[in-house]
Protein backbone atom coordinates (compact mmCIF):
# COMPACT_ATOMS: atom_id res chain seq x y z
CA UNK A 1 0.00 0.00 0.00
CA UNK A 2 1.41 3.57 -1.16
CA UNK A 3 1.18 5.64 1.89
CA UNK A 4 2.42 9.04 0.40
CA UNK A 5 -0.57 10.46 -0.79
CA UNK A 6 -2.15 10.09 2.13
CA UNK A 7 0.96 11.51 4.28
CA UNK A 8 0.38 14.40 1.77
CA UNK A 9 -2.95 15.10 2.25
CA UNK A 10 -2.92 14.72 5.98
CA UNK A 11 -0.19 17.79 5.66
CA UNK A 12 -2.69 19.52 3.72
CA UNK A 13 -5.61 19.07 5.83
CA UNK A 14 -2.79 20.38 8.77
CA UNK A 15 -2.52 23.63 6.17
CA UNK A 16 -5.85 24.06 5.79
CA UNK A 17 -6.61 24.17 9.39
CA UNK A 18 -4.41 27.01 10.64
CA UNK A 19 -5.86 29.70 11.70
CA UNK A 20 -4.44 32.79 10.05
CA UNK A 21 -3.31 36.29 12.04
CA UNK A 22 -1.28 37.96 10.03
CA UNK A 23 -3.97 40.13 8.30
CA UNK A 24 -5.52 41.29 11.31
CA UNK A 25 -5.67 44.92 11.71
CA UNK A 26 -6.60 46.90 14.74
CA UNK A 27 -8.12 50.26 15.28
CA UNK A 28 -7.11 49.98 19.68
CA UNK A 29 -3.33 50.33 20.26
CA UNK A 30 -1.43 50.57 23.30
CA UNK A 31 1.33 53.73 23.05
CA UNK A 32 4.23 54.15 25.57
CA UNK A 33 7.38 55.95 26.22
CA UNK A 34 9.63 55.12 28.94
CA UNK A 35 10.12 58.88 31.24
CA UNK A 36 13.68 57.73 32.66
CA UNK A 37 15.44 58.82 30.24
CA UNK A 38 13.86 62.71 29.37
CA UNK A 39 16.95 64.82 29.98
CA UNK A 40 16.23 67.38 33.46
CA UNK A 41 15.06 70.65 32.44
CA UNK A 42 16.50 74.02 33.71
CA UNK A 43 14.77 76.09 36.32
CA UNK A 44 11.68 78.05 34.48
CA UNK A 45 11.35 75.37 32.00
CA UNK A 46 8.62 72.71 31.37
CA UNK A 47 7.26 69.54 29.50
CA UNK A 48 4.25 69.17 27.64
CA UNK A 49 2.31 66.50 26.84
CA UNK A 50 0.63 67.10 23.18
CA UNK A 51 -2.20 64.85 21.50
CA UNK A 52 -3.32 66.23 18.11
CA UNK A 53 -6.15 64.76 15.98
CA UNK A 54 -5.29 66.18 12.37
CA UNK A 55 -7.55 66.54 8.99
CA UNK A 56 -10.70 67.02 7.50
CA UNK A 57 -12.11 63.61 6.85
CA UNK A 58 -14.24 62.93 9.68
CA UNK A 59 -12.38 60.64 11.61
CA UNK A 60 -12.33 60.40 15.64
CA UNK A 61 -10.54 59.14 18.74
CA UNK A 62 -10.60 58.60 22.13
CA UNK A 63 -7.69 58.26 24.87
CA UNK A 64 -8.00 57.08 27.90
CA UNK A 65 -5.94 54.51 30.22
CA UNK A 66 -3.43 57.00 31.14
CA UNK A 67 -0.11 56.05 33.46
CA UNK A 68 1.90 58.57 34.06
CA UNK A 69 4.80 56.80 35.09
CA UNK A 70 4.63 58.37 39.04
CA UNK A 71 4.41 61.81 36.87
CA UNK A 72 1.58 64.26 37.22
CA UNK A 73 0.01 66.80 34.66
CA UNK A 74 -0.95 70.78 35.84
CA UNK A 75 -4.59 69.85 35.06
CA UNK A 76 -5.52 72.54 33.29
CA UNK A 77 -5.20 71.44 29.73
CA UNK A 78 -5.39 73.66 26.63
CA UNK A 79 -7.76 72.53 24.22
CA UNK A 80 -8.11 73.17 20.29
CA UNK A 81 -11.41 72.76 18.50
CA UNK A 82 -13.21 69.15 18.57
CA UNK A 83 -11.23 68.29 21.95
CA UNK A 84 -13.11 67.24 25.25
CA UNK A 85 -12.19 65.87 28.59
CA UNK A 86 -8.86 65.83 30.23
CA UNK A 87 -6.48 63.12 31.86
CA UNK A 88 -7.25 63.96 35.23
CA UNK A 89 -10.60 62.43 34.28
CA UNK A 90 -9.41 59.45 32.49
CA UNK A 91 -10.96 60.47 29.12
CA UNK A 92 -9.91 62.91 26.10
CA UNK A 93 -12.11 62.64 22.79
CA UNK A 94 -10.72 64.01 19.71
CA UNK A 95 -12.46 64.93 16.41
CA UNK A 96 -14.86 64.69 14.08
CA UNK A 97 -12.21 66.06 11.85
CA UNK A 98 -13.52 68.76 9.52
CA UNK A 99 -12.85 71.81 7.39
CA UNK A 100 -13.33 74.06 10.14
CA UNK A 101 -11.83 71.50 12.72
CA UNK A 102 -8.86 70.72 10.79
CA UNK A 103 -6.49 70.81 13.74
CA UNK A 104 -7.59 69.23 17.27
CA UNK A 105 -5.08 69.55 19.94
CA UNK A 106 -4.62 68.26 23.66
CA UNK A 107 -1.73 70.00 25.38
CA UNK A 108 -0.94 69.87 28.92
CA UNK A 109 1.71 70.39 31.55
CA UNK A 110 4.00 67.44 32.65
CA UNK A 111 5.98 66.79 35.85
CA UNK A 112 7.51 63.75 34.94
CA UNK A 113 7.98 60.37 37.30
CA UNK A 114 10.49 57.57 36.36
CA UNK A 115 8.20 54.95 35.14
CA UNK A 116 6.53 54.22 32.14
CA UNK A 117 3.95 57.25 30.60
CA UNK A 118 1.50 54.95 28.61
CA UNK A 119 -2.17 55.25 27.20
CA UNK A 120 -5.00 53.95 24.85
CA UNK A 121 -5.74 55.40 21.74
CA UNK A 122 -9.39 53.77 20.69
CA UNK A 123 -9.50 55.29 16.62
CA UNK A 124 -12.18 55.88 14.35
CA UNK A 125 -10.60 56.47 11.13
CA UNK A 126 -12.72 57.74 7.84
CA UNK A 127 -9.91 57.24 4.50
CA UNK A 128 -10.10 60.33 2.26
CA UNK A 129 -8.02 61.39 -0.69
CA UNK A 130 -6.03 63.73 1.81
CA UNK A 131 -5.54 61.34 5.20
CA UNK A 132 -6.14 62.63 8.79
CA UNK A 133 -3.39 61.88 11.11
CA UNK A 134 -3.32 61.43 15.04
CA UNK A 135 -0.03 62.56 16.62
CA UNK A 136 1.36 61.99 20.35
CA UNK A 137 4.36 64.21 21.27
CA UNK A 138 6.05 66.21 24.46
CA UNK A 139 7.86 69.19 23.91
CA UNK A 140 9.53 71.49 26.38
CA UNK A 141 9.38 75.52 26.48
CA UNK A 142 12.64 76.16 25.80
CA UNK A 143 13.02 73.36 23.33
CA UNK A 144 15.41 71.11 25.48
CA UNK A 145 14.05 68.45 24.14
CA UNK A 146 14.20 67.43 20.63
CA UNK A 147 13.04 64.19 18.72
CA UNK A 148 14.12 62.49 16.01
CA UNK A 149 10.05 63.47 14.62
CA UNK A 150 9.77 66.05 11.49
CA UNK A 151 8.68 68.68 13.97
CA UNK A 152 11.51 67.52 16.73
CA UNK A 153 8.59 66.77 19.16
CA UNK A 154 6.82 63.57 17.56
CA UNK A 155 7.13 60.52 19.66
CA UNK A 156 4.45 58.28 17.57
CA UNK A 157 1.91 59.55 14.50
CA UNK A 158 -0.17 57.45 12.32
CA UNK A 159 -1.68 58.26 9.20
CA UNK A 160 -5.31 57.30 8.55
CA UNK A 161 -4.73 55.77 5.05
CA UNK A 162 -6.80 52.98 5.95
CA UNK A 163 -9.93 51.73 8.40
CA UNK A 164 -7.19 49.84 10.05
CA UNK A 165 -3.86 49.46 11.35
CA UNK A 166 -0.76 46.85 12.52
CA UNK A 167 1.69 48.56 14.86
CA UNK A 168 3.89 48.59 11.39
CA UNK A 169 2.01 51.37 9.91
CA UNK A 170 2.92 53.59 12.68
CA UNK A 171 5.82 56.17 12.70
CA UNK A 172 7.58 56.18 16.01
CA UNK A 173 10.20 58.44 16.89
CA UNK A 174 13.34 59.15 19.90
CA UNK A 175 15.07 61.30 21.89
CA UNK A 176 18.89 60.28 22.78
CA UNK A 177 20.81 62.47 25.94
CA UNK A 178 22.68 62.06 28.85
CA UNK A 179 19.72 60.69 30.40
CA UNK A 180 19.21 57.77 28.24
CA UNK A 181 16.82 57.31 25.48
CA UNK A 182 12.86 57.71 24.79
CA UNK A 183 11.82 55.60 22.63
CA UNK A 184 8.01 55.22 21.49
CA UNK A 185 6.61 51.65 21.47
CA UNK A 186 2.84 50.86 20.22
CA UNK A 187 1.19 47.80 20.84
CA UNK A 188 -2.22 46.69 19.04
CA UNK A 189 -4.57 45.65 21.91
CA UNK A 190 -6.13 42.53 20.69
CA UNK A 191 -10.01 43.44 21.38
CA UNK A 192 -9.65 45.94 18.19
CA UNK A 193 -9.08 43.20 16.14
CA UNK A 194 -10.95 42.87 13.14
CA UNK A 195 -12.33 39.25 11.52
CA UNK A 196 -9.27 37.97 9.70
CA UNK A 197 -9.52 37.05 6.15
CA UNK A 198 -9.16 34.27 4.47
CA UNK A 199 -5.77 33.07 4.68
CA UNK A 200 -3.18 32.03 2.54
CA UNK A 201 -2.55 28.95 4.91
CA UNK A 202 -5.74 27.57 4.66
CA UNK A 203 -5.90 28.47 0.77
CA UNK A 204 -2.89 26.58 0.08
CA UNK A 205 -4.00 23.48 2.09
CA UNK A 206 -7.07 23.32 -0.05
CA UNK A 207 -5.42 23.94 -2.94
CA UNK A 208 -2.40 20.64 -2.47
CA UNK A 209 -5.44 18.76 -1.30
CA UNK A 210 -7.44 19.20 -4.36
CA UNK A 211 -4.67 19.00 -6.46
CA UNK A 212 -3.55 15.43 -4.58
CA UNK A 213 -7.07 14.24 -5.02
CA UNK A 214 -7.28 14.93 -8.63
CA UNK A 215 -3.76 13.25 -8.80
CA UNK A 216 -4.81 10.04 -7.47
CA UNK A 217 -7.88 9.50 -9.32
CA UNK A 218 -5.60 10.21 -12.82
CA UNK A 219 -3.46 7.66 -11.81
CA UNK A 220 -5.99 5.31 -10.73
CA UNK A 221 -7.74 5.46 -14.12
CA UNK A 222 -4.44 5.00 -16.07
CA UNK A 223 -3.79 2.35 -14.17
CA UNK A 224 -6.71 0.25 -15.39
Amino acid sequence: MNLRPLLFLSVALAFAALPVTALAQYTNFNVSINTSGLPNLAAGDNYNLDFQLNGSNGSSATLDTFNLGGGTVAGSPSLTNAVSGSIGAGTISMGATSITNSINEYSDGLTPGSGALSFDVHLSPVVGTTPDNFVFGLYDTNGAFSTSGPASFELATLDFNNTSFGAANWNTYSYTGTSGTVTAVVTPITSGATTPEAGSAAGFGMMVMAGLLGSGFRKRKTAK
